[in-house]
């Protein structure tokens, strides 16, 4: 993917495969581009067993250097079957955490309180 301002690249990309099979022997092996191996994020297959999924977003963190995904379903009932897990095991053999997607404003952080209350 390059960067649509400068048109360097952005140092990722992204692969869909059509028969889920393929996607899972790539995943075993390991890749080298111009001497980098590849960094295989292969979530969205086994997280389609829960429900029909409507997006799937992937960002990288910088302050933790670890990729954060996103994924959002069609129904509620779908996210909290995953959540009855809080670590998964992905086809490639890697954990990831689940956690129930909150706006930053309802999100408590280290400078941040929620309030609540009723208008009289």
């Amino acid at each position: 993917m390059k960067n649509p301002t400068t048109g360097r690249a952005r140092g990722f990309g992204f692969i869909v495969f059509a028969d889920p099979t393929v996607a899972e022997r790539v995943a075993t092996d390991k890749h080298l581009i111009d001497h980098q191996l590849l960094q295989k994020l292969i979530s969205n297959t086994y997280f389609e067993q829960f429900g029909n999924i409507t997006d799937v977003v992937v960002m990288y963190d910088y302050k933790t250097q670890r990729p954060r995904g996103l994924v959002t379903y069609e129904l509620e009932e779908s996210v909290d079957t995953v959540l009855l897990k809080p670590f998964h095991e992905l086809l490639n053999g890697k954990m990831v955490e689940v956690k129930r997607a909150v706006p930053r404003e309802l999100s408590p952080g280290p400078n941040r309180t929620v309030l609540g209350g009723f208008n009289t």
